[in-house]
């Protein structure tokens, strides 16, 4: 009866096949999950500098506005970065609905989109 356990045990059983499966699926979703909350971890560890250049260059933006210097085109820029800038104040400051993660991810990744376009017109003269 030993011989007989023996030789059944040396042999993979399904379930053990089955849990080898659902271990790998496991860690390629962890792995991706993980490398996903890395990029997402860069993306709001670069947000304060971004925070504080979206400020300098609002200041400076409201200078020219002030003078007259901003074309029609730079000003049409400007609001659509300006209204995009307010939506992302109101989101974050919602107590209501938390923001998620993916909302988290989005939002940043706007912001960087707008800053850009921010960026573009400052630096146009």
């Amino acid at each position: 009866m030993k011989n007989n356990r023996n030789k059944l045990s040396q042999r993979a059983s399904i379930s053990n096949e089955v849990l080898a499966f659902e271990i790998t699926n496991a860690r390629v979703h962890f792995e991706m999950s993980s490398n996903w909350l890395f990029g997402l971890a860069d993306q709001i560890a670069a947000f304060p500098d971004m925070s504080m250049e979206a400020t300098s260059l609002l200041r400076k933006l409201r200078g020219r506005a002030l003078k007259g210097k901003l074309d029609k085109a730079d000003r049409k820029s400007v609001y659509d970065a300006l209204r995009a800038l307010q939506m992302y104040s109101r989101m974050v400051a919602s107590e209501d609905e938390p923001l998620s993660c993916l909302d988290t991810v989005e939002s940043v990744s706007a912001f960087e989109d707008h800053l850009e376009k921010l960026r573009s017109v400052v630096n146009r003269r």
